[in-house]
């Protein structure tokens, strides 16, 4: 159900230790593979445990495998299959699934994602997910096979209005479906899982979470997920649109001193980036090209750059390869950079559009977003 066109890089939140046996009860999953067009050897599961990315694999029996593990509740996982003598296809070999504790049964037939799973509530609630977003996936199919035409052929416009497009069904997807169905069914045992989909790791409107996650069961929100998405609750109310832009102080790729009320008078992107974040610099070129448009008319940005300590040579190297023209600062504090502290970065990209008297009007913004909250702003032409 992925379809994004422009990726993100996430912090691992640090949340506080809480007791590795806490309320952890055991899961199997016994499947068959029926009728399989390969030879199948191994089988992979992936699946979050103790705050970690868990990795399990068991080998093919005849046409059986099983897997046995501890969860502490419903949780999604990732199966592929290994063949013995074959080459794998991610449309075929990857089957997601929820696991909660109890015995599960899978039947994989002709291909390892055409599969029956029986035994999961939770994965009876995600398989109603999963078909509602088939209409969504249908418009999005052709729309990508352009972007990656327009990409081919360095097509700016034409990415642009491509992105554009498929943000669009995104959003409304992740409106209807998600949201809707954590509005309809808190006591679902996917919905945190569904509020997770439908705000995201930028919470845009904190307000509107907060409610929503507290029409969920108790245990829910007390659960581990519960805190970390509680935590980026927090972290979205330190700079939500609306309030006053956190003001702060950094040094440019020249040591000199630059605070943020510096630009007070225009508009202003606050721009959280760093030279090791591919999806941030895949950005640049269409920021540029905005700021090439507006920055006559009052518009501007400044880099903050979540770089590493002692990689300042990375961080030049980056904004003179980019081409950036805008102003760059930097503590070199990576995750901990002080300013991006201020205003609860959680990823990167992230940025901010402050308005000329120190309030933030926007955040987070995709490159097609921005263009069009500017042609509102300053006009078109």
């Amino acid at each position: 159900m992925k379809f994004n066109s422009i990726g993100k890089i996430i912090i691992v939140l640090l949340m506080p230790v809480l007791s590795k046996a806490q309320d952890e009860k055991q899961f199997k999953i016994e499947g068959k593979l029926d009728n399989m067009t390969k030879q199948p050897e191994k089988i992979l599961l992936y699946y979050p445990y103790r705050e970690q990315n868990y990795m399990d694999s068991v080998d093919v029996k005849g046409n059986k495998y099983k897997f046995e593990g501890l969860i502490s509740g419903p949780v999604r996982a990732d199966m592929y299959v290994r063949y013995k003598d074959a080459k794998n296809d991610m449309s075929t070999d990857v089957l997601t699934v929820f696991l909660e504790p109890g015995n599960i049964n899978v039947v994989n037939s002709g291909t390892f994602a055409n599969a029956t799973v029986t035994g999961s509530k939770a994965n009876d609630e995600f398989k109603k997910i999963q078909d509602a977003a088939v209409p969504f996936q249908n418009q999005v199919a052709p729309l990508m096979a352009q972007y990656k035409t327009y990409s081919q052929e360095k097509n700016t416009a034409g990415v642009a209005q491509v992105s554009k497009e498929i943000n669009a069904i995104k959003k409304k997807m992740m409106a209807d479906i998600y949201g809707n169905y954590v509005k309809q069914n808190p006591k679902s045992p996917i919905a945190l899982f569904a509020l997770q989909q439908y705000e995201g790791v930028n919470i845009k409107n904190p307000n509107e979470a907060t409610q929503l996650f507290a029409t969920l069961p108790a245990d829910v929100q007390a659960s581990r997920d519960g805190q970390k998405f509680q935590q980026l609750i927090r972290m979205a109310k330190m700079a939500p649109v609306g309030a006053a832009a956190p003001d702060f102080i950094q040094n440019d790729t020249l040591g000199n001193p630059v605070a943020l009320s510096s630009f007070r008078g225009n508009y202003v992107l606050i721009d959280f980036w760093a030279s090791w974040c591919g999806p941030c610099r895949a950005e640049n070129p269409g920021l540029i090209a905005l700021y090439d448009k507006y920055h006559g008319k009052g518009f501007d940005v400044l880099g903050v750059s979540l770089d590493k300590p002692g990689e300042m040579d990375n961080w030049l190297e980056a904004i003179d390869k980019d081409k950036l023209p805008w102003k760059n600062v930097s503590d070199l504090q990576f995750w901990n950079n002080a300013a991006a502290k201020k205003y609860g970065i959680v990823s990167a990209p992230q940025n901010f559009l402050v308005d000329p008297n120190g309030k933030i009007v926007a955040r987070d913004l995709k490159v097609e977003e921005l263009g069009d909250k500017l042609a509102t702003l300053y006009g078109a032409n």
